[in-house]
C-alpha cells in the first residue's frame, strides 16, 4: 500500500512540474463563456476580440481581452466591452472593463482533469449608475473524453463589491428592501467537439443561481465553431440564447491572436 501511494504521489508531482508550458497551437477563451484550463505560457501575449450583436435591444458590443503570461503556470488578463449603438440605457461607451489572473493547478491525464482557479473583478462604466461592481473567483475543471471530445467546467461566486437593495419578506411577510451583500453562484459547462486540426464545434449551457432575485436558476446556452488559420491565429462565431430569462438571442463574431515576447 505504501509503495502505491508513493507512487500516485511521485505522479502527481511529475504531473504538476510539467504542466502549462507553452503550446503548439493558441488556447483561446473565445467564443464561449467559458474559461479555459491552460494560462498562454511565460512571456506569451493574447489578444481575443469580438464583436457582439443582441437582438433585445438592436446592440452592437465589441468585446476585448488581453492575457498575457508572467510565469508557465500564471497568467494576468483583462479588458473590456465598449458599445456601439444607442440602447435605452445608455449611448455608445464604455460599459465595463476587467482585470484578473488565472493559475494553473494540475496538469490532468487519462483519470485526472486539468484544474486552474480563476480570481477576477469587473467593473461598469461611470454611465451605467444601475450597475455594480463585483468580483469572481472560479474553479476550471477540463477533461478530454477521447480525441474528439473534451469539456471545460467552470464554477464559482460572484460576490458584489458593494451592498445593494434587495427585497425580502419579513418576519409577518411583509416584502421589505434590505441592504445586503448580493452574491451569486455561477456555472458554465462547454462540450467541445474537434472536427479536425482546424475545426471545432462546442454547445454551452451556463447560468447562475441565487437566493435572492427571481429566477433563482438562470439558464442560458451557446453555441457555435472555431477555426484554426494557423497556430497562432483563430476565427469564431457564436449563437446565443437566453432560455429563462433576458430570452433574447445574442451572434458573436471574433479572433485571437497570440504574441511571443520570449
Amino acid at each position: 500500500m505504501k509503495k502505491k501511494i508513493l507512487l500516485l504521489s511521485t505522479t502527481l508531482m511529475l504531473s504538476f512540474s510539467t504542466y502549462a508550458q507553452y503550446n503548439e497551437t493558441i488556447d483561446s477563451g473565445r467564443p464561449g463563456n467559458a474559461i479555459s484550463v491552460l494560462t498562454v505560457g511565460k512571456n506569451i501575449g493574447q489578444i481575443e476580440t469580438g464583436v457582439s450583436f443582441s437582438d433585445n435591444d438592436e446592440s452592437y458590443t465589441s468585446n476585448t481581452f488581453l492575457r498575457y503570461g508572467i510565469t508557465d503556470r500564471i497568467e494576468i488578463n483583462g479588458g473590456g466591452s465598449y458599445l456601439l449603438t444607442e440602447t435605452d440605457k445608455m449611448t455608445s461607451g464604455l460599459t465595463s472593463y476587467n482585470l484578473g489572473a488565472k493559475f494553473n493547478i494540475f496538469e490532468g491525464n487519462n483519470m485526472m482533469p486539468s484544474t486552474a482557479f480563476y480570481v477576477g473583478a469587473t467593473i461598469p462604466a461611470e454611465n451605467l449608475k444601475e450597475e455594480k461592481a463585483f468580483s469572481s473567483f472560479l474553479f476550471i475543471m477540463n477533461y478530454s473524453l477521447n480525441e474528439k471530445f473534451s469539456y471545460t467546467l467552470n464554477f464559482g461566486v460572484n460576490l458584489d463589491l458593494e451592498s445593494r437593495i434587495i427585497p425580502e419578506k419579513d418576519s409577518e411577510g411583509v416584502i421589505v428592501d434590505v441592504k445586503r451583500t448580493y452574491f451569486e453562484g455561477v456555472y458554465v459547462f462547454n462540450l467541445l467537439y474537434s472536427l479536425n486540426h482546424k475545426w471545432s464545434f462546442f454547445v454551452e449551457p451556463y447560468g447562475s443561481f441565487n437566493r435572492y432575485l427571481p429566477p433563482k436558476i438562470k439558464v442560458n446556452v451557446n453555441a457555435g465553431f472555431s477555426y484554426l488559420v494557423n497556430n497562432d491565429f483563430q476565427l469564431d462565431f457564436l449563437a446565443g440564447h437566453g432560455v429563462n430569462s433576458n430570452e433574447y438571442v445574442t451572434l458573436s463574431a471574433g479572433l485571437s491572436w497570440r504574441l511571443d515576447f520570449r
